[in-house]
């Protein structure tokens, strides 16, 4: 145990994988840990002992699973290997690689269609930095932000597997970034850890302070987990802010972007655009909706290759077709430049290669627009390379070496020979088994193999007065005796000593494969990257053609319009059955809509279909709508919906108030503000208050905004407020009910039916005419009674309840049309005197 106990040493924040054998062992605590998270027996090593050493294993040949396992819990798995036979003592073991969530190369723990990220936070003193790198891809990037508040956004952007944390940052700091993050393993990162790995990624010219060690922590974290096999990554590339449209944690969630509400992707803007057919595109797309762009050249770029390709079916069709054949290239480079590509990798190389050549192909000799002919110079199909691998490998290579042939026959004359020797060897094992059973006349007898005897005779018990004297017993069986011959054995010397040769010279003629393939890892990346970008911008024409969808007119100022938009999601659903909407904001008219109408009326759809259209303008699809002219923005900004934040300690109205107070900090005239419900969460003349301070400041600041509300009173900001516009959503009623036209109309509404929409979610009869007499009652200015209502809930601020007075109730009662002049006096008197009494 001292070889296992000085290597996890080493590895004392992971799970030690400890190779014997044909298995991986774990112990101590690591043995007790990982047999619950991977509900596997614990058994004890030494048991006899007055301390026996807790103890669990799995096969090393089934490890993938069971580390896959431990990734998904938040687990480090650090993989000791043997290095040597064992001759003489013990034999020499490394930890040969350290598997993270942030880090694991392996298919079964990655998401085919989402980057694996690893992310580091520095914090400077001027800016704040966040470097994070996909190590199944080789994509690195870093980006400066002006504050903590910028790195949690970007941080909810990237979802990480992993987050690093510079050690400088406090806890109360750390727990919002890791909330933000939603990682599952968090570490502080330090100073590069000199002697474990040279560093490999260079900064940026661009790179601050604070980014330059953002790289080196996530260099640093790398070198120790992968110290040799680093070569797929590729230079940071730095992002500036200012090239994108920022979107808050808040916005990504309200516009169900890439989840919904219910954490799904069905259901979300991507699930809906997601006409990819390879995972680099879905992934890719993914980014650019997280990502939209700011610059209207880029927009434009993307916006002619959807063009072109929504105008020519046939290349589209034709390049979708040949892309389903090149699969994941961009995992692919990244597990040959980690070396742990598989034969059966390089197979799909070779396949993936030969589809390259067929998309650049179709795409050659054509007038494509600037971003598709870029992309088309990136393709590289390397024939010479995968000439060479169709030469070396069999058709279909298996999953790892040494579950079958890797080489193919005639590409290595001494691979030939052996497999001759070898398959010539089995061949005489069954001759043989079949003359022995004929010579002794045992029907039963058979030849078998294993590790430690090696090739073997079994004969039953039964038969055992009639094995022949030359026969020399090995093992005895409970039913059954094990016996060698010198012949046997000077066979199984020459079987077992060609086929150990052939895998050893196999395993170093792959090796070499993988090396010429890692010789083109930039040209495999440049050529992935672009394949990405021609499957997404392939996939937008698929979907605008599907869906109707047009292209947008972007501008660099003046006002949005919006002519017959469609929300993309609820449109997937309905159909046609969908009811289009326009909308007319900045620029000469109005800057902000007063927006009411009932509840399930369509309020919410509209305000969010229009902040979809403008976000899916930046990010250079086509957008559903007749017509679209959309003014370039900063950042988009929506406060929808109505949920507390436990974890943070807040309520509805605490998140709602904080959300509120981001817009109105960051945004600018540039801005998008899609505002629903504004002060709902507290009492009625608390929160119209707030709503109409916030809509003034969005006003004052000529911010475009649409603010949805049912706070009737702040259709009252159209008369005070130029820039201020009334809509509503249109309803009818007929016989008694109402019916829902979800059209927007100029004008505010009529009334908010909010009984008739408590009657169609199904209120019981009794309970909706219990609030149609209360209604009735606030309608007439009557005040509420306490058989009515049992309890009031005073505001914060409300002055003390006034007790009843009884001079006052007899001057209510008095009927002062019957009253003679006499009379009066003498109520009068009798009222003077009892107020008198009452002092």
């Amino acid at each position: 145990m001292r070889q296992y106990l000085e290597i996890k040493r080493r590895h004392e924040d992971a799970i030690l994988f400890f190779r014997l054998g044909d298995f991986y062992e774990m112990f101590f605590e690591d043995a007790e840990r990982a047999s619950s998270l991977l509900d596997i027996a614990l058994t004890s090593r030494n048991r006899n002992d007055e301390h026996p050493i807790p103890m669990c294993g799995v096969p090393y040949h089934s490890a993938r699973g069971y580390i896959a396992k431990l990734l998904e819990a938040g687990v480090k798995v650090a993989i000791c290997e043997q290095m040597e036979l064992p001759r003489r003592g013990i034999a020499r073991r490394e930890v040969t690689r350290v598997i993270t969530p942030g880090t694991t190369l392996d298919e079964d723990a990655l998401a085919p269609d989402r980057a694996n990220f690893l992310a580091c936070v520095s914090a400077g003193q001027s800016f704040w930095a966040l470097a994070w790198a996909d190590f199944s891809t080789g994509e690195v990037a870093v980006t400066e932000v002006d504050g903590p508040e910028a790195v949690e956004e970007e941080l909810a952007r990237l979802a990480p597997s992993e987050l690093l944390l510079d050690p400088d940052i406090d806890e109360r700091l750390a727990e919002r970034l890791v909330r933000a993050a939603g990682s599952s393993l968090v570490s502080r990162c330090g100073a590069p850890a000199g002697g474990v790995g040279e560093a490999r990624l260079e900064p940026p010219a661009e790179a601050g302070d604070s980014a330059r060690a953002a790289i080196a922590g996530l260099d640093s974290y790398l070198a120790a987990t992968h110290p040799a096999a680093r070569d797929h990554l590729r230079a940071p590339e730095y992002l500036h802010s200012r090239r994108f449209v920022r979107i808050d944690r808040a916005t990504c969630r309200n516009l169900e972007l890439v989840e919904s509400s219910r954490g799904k992707r069905k259901g979300s803007l991507l699930a809906v655009l997601d006409e990819a057919v390879t995972p680099m595109g879905k992934r890719r797309l993914r980014q650019w909706l997280l990502r939209p762009l700011a610059g209207a050249d880029a927009i434009g770029a993307r916006l002619d290759a959807v063009e072109y390709l929504v105008e020519d079916a046939a290349l589209r069709m034709e390049v979708r077709e040949r892309l389903r054949a090149v699969g994941d290239l961009e995992r692919l480079g990244g597990r040959i430049g980690a070396r742990s590509a598989t034969p059966r990798d390089l197979g799909r190389l070779v396949q993936a290669l030969r589809g390259v050549g067929e998309v650049a192909g179709l795409l050659s000799g054509r007038d494509l627009g600037a971003l598709l002919e870029r992309a088309a110079r990136d393709l590289d199909s390397l024939p010479e390379l995968a000439d060479e691998l169709s030469r070396a490998l069999v058709d279909e290579p298996p999953a790892a070496l040494g579950r079958g042939p890797v080489i193919r026959a005639g590409y290595h004359e001494e691979v030939d020979r052996l497999r001759a020797i070898s398959s010539g060897g089995k061949d005489w094992m069954a001759e043989f088994e079949s003359a022995e059973r004929h010579r002794t006349g045992i029907g039963n007898l058979k030849i078998g193999y294993n590790k430690v005897f090696g090739y073997f005779i079994e004969v039953s018990r039964a038969a055992h007065d009639r094995v022949p004297p030359e026969y020399e017993r090995k093992q005895t069986l409970a039913n059954a005796e094990r016996y060698i011959t010198p012949d046997l054995k000077q066979r199984e010397a020459e079987v077992l000593g060609a086929e150990e040769r052939l895998a050893v010279l196999e395993r170093h003629l792959f090796d070499g494969l993988v090396e010429r393939c890692a010789g083109h890892l930039d040209a495999m990346a440049r050529t992935a990257a672009a394949l990405a970008t021609i499957d997404v911008v392939a996939g937008l024409a698929e979907t605008a053609h599907r869906r109707g969808y047009v292209r947008p007119e972007l501008v660099r100022g003046g006002g949005l319009c919006i002519e017959e938009g469609r929300h993309p999601v609820v449109e997937s659903v309905l159909g046609q059955r969908f009811v289009p909407n326009d909308c007319r904001l900045g620029g000469d008219g109005p800057s902000l809509l007063v927006i009411t109408g009932p509840n399930m009326a369509g309020k919410s759809t509209y305000l969010r279909q229009v902040a979809l259209i403008v976000l899916l303008a930046h990010c250079g699809s086509f957008v559903p709508a007749a017509a679209a002219r959309i003014p370039l923005v900063d950042r988009i900004f929506t406060r929808i919906g109505a949920s507390d934040d436990l974890v943070a300690g807040q309520s509805t109205f605490m998140v709602e108030m904080t959300e509120t107070a981001a817009i109105l900090r960051n945004m600018t005239e540039k801005s998008l503000v899609v505002l629903d419900e504004i002060g709902r969460g507290t009492s009625t003349f608390d929160g119209v208050s707030i709503a109409w301070a916030v809509a003034e400041a969005m006003v004052a600041a000529r911010v475009k905004t649409l603010f949805a509300t049912h706070y009737h009173e702040l259709a009252a900001l159209a008369d005070e407020h130029e820039a201020v516009a009334n809509f509503s959503v249109a309803v009818r009623r007929y016989r008694g009910e109402i019916i829902f036209l979800y059209r927007v109309v100029e004008g505010a509404t009529s009334g908010s039916y909010g009984i008739e929409v408590a009657r169609l979610a199904g209120v019981p009869e009794d309970v909706i005419e219990s609030a149609r007499r209360m209604l009735a009652k606030f309608e007439r200015g009557e005040h509420l009674q306490a058989d009515s209502l049992r309890q009031v809930q005073p505001g914060l601020f409300d002055p003390p309840p006034v007790r009843e007075d009884p001079i006052r109730r007899r001057i209510a009662q008095i009927e002062v049309e019957t009253l003679t002049p006499l009379d009066a006096l003498n109520v009068l008197a009798e009222l003077v005197g009892e107020a008198r009494g009452g002092q």
